[in-house]
């Protein structure tokens, strides 16, 4: 019974953590990253397809990105995407590729990001509350049914809130590291 319970809510909370993860990963830092720009919506014969499905993408020297197009006919929509996306930049083209160059975030715009990681994390801290609320009712509900006996019940109670404390430990880790990455040395 105890490994459905505390299993059960640590999927649920691993599942919520890598959400957390792979959307903070696509905060805009002071270097590029892929994560960034991966899930971009291009127009792309009438569907809006992830830029990552429908070119190369590669950074050089930590600020540019590289986009070289598998079908050359849709550069022009690659480069409205990438100056729709609000990356603080406008994409330059020739033939073959576009070109988009980050410029440094101003310290303003640092805070502005951060305080979103900050809202983020708040968001999905609270999606796991939901979920432990959920398990502690099964529980409490075993007990009343008398599937379970109290001091299985506490036993039960106090794991749920070692798992919650564990995925807000790895919740808060992401942000001292983005909060170094995003803010550096101010």
């Amino acid at each position: 019974m105890e490994k459905d319970f505390i299993e059960q809510a640590k999927r649920e909370f691993e599942k919520i953590f890598k959400e957390f993860e792979e959307e903070s990963a696509g905060l805009r830092t002071e270097r590029a990253t892929l994560e960034l720009v991966d899930s971009i919506l291009v127009d792309c014969y009438g569907t809006k397809t992830p830029l990552n499905q429908v070119a190369q993408i590669s950074i050089l020297e930590g600020k540019t990105y590289v986009v070289e197009p598998w079908d050359k006919s849709i550069l022009k929509n690659i480069e409205k995407a990438l100056a729709q996306a609000d990356l603080g930049a406008q994409p330059t083209s020739d033939e073959n590729v576009v070109r988009l160059t980050l410029p440094p975030l101003s310290e303003e715009r640092r805070k502005m990001v951060f305080h979103h990681l900050k809202e983020k994390a708040e968001h999905f801290r609270q999606k796991a509350r939901i979920v432990r609320d959920e398990i502690k009712e099964k529980i409490k509900k075993s007990f009343e049914n008398k599937e379970i006996s109290e001091d299985e019940k506490y036993q039960f109670l106090k794991k749920l809130d070692e798992a919650i404390g564990d995925f807000n430990k790895k919740v808060l880790q992401i942000i001292e590291d983005k909060e170094k990455e995003i803010l550096g040395n101010q």
